[in-house]
């Protein structure tokens, strides 16, 4: 079984937290992968950051070998409207990741 890596673990991952690094040591026998949301998300905060030259060249390093898996239009379609309806009700930024993690199924 591959696993699809969600924004909030390649962020802790890149902040170097322990418990989730582990986690992925444990699944990465089995396969993991990123959907494009997750690495739009994830460079988006390398963009917003201050050394973004080191953020990207340890993105990159996380991210060789692993796939990035392309969503459809539908599914981008749906991940658009359900983040249009959770701003509208401002709900906070975890339950727009939870919801994303929805739509990418």
């Amino acid at each position: 079984m591959s696993y699809l890596v969600d924004t909030d673990v390649l962020i802790d991952v890149l902040s170097g937290d322990a418990e989730t690094l582990a986690l992925m040591d444990r699944l990465l026998e089995s396969g993991l992968s990123v959907s494009t949301i997750t690495y739009m998300e994830i460079y988006q905060g390398i963009l917003a950051g201050t050394s973004q030259d080191d953020a990207e060249t340890r993105l990159s390093a996380l991210l060789d070998g692993m796939p990035i898996i392309p969503i459809s239009t539908g599914a981008a379609r749906r991940c658009a409207q359900v983040r249009l309806d959770l701003h509208k009700l401002r709900r906070n930024r975890t339950r727009v990741h939870e919801q994303v993690a929805i739509c990418d199924s």
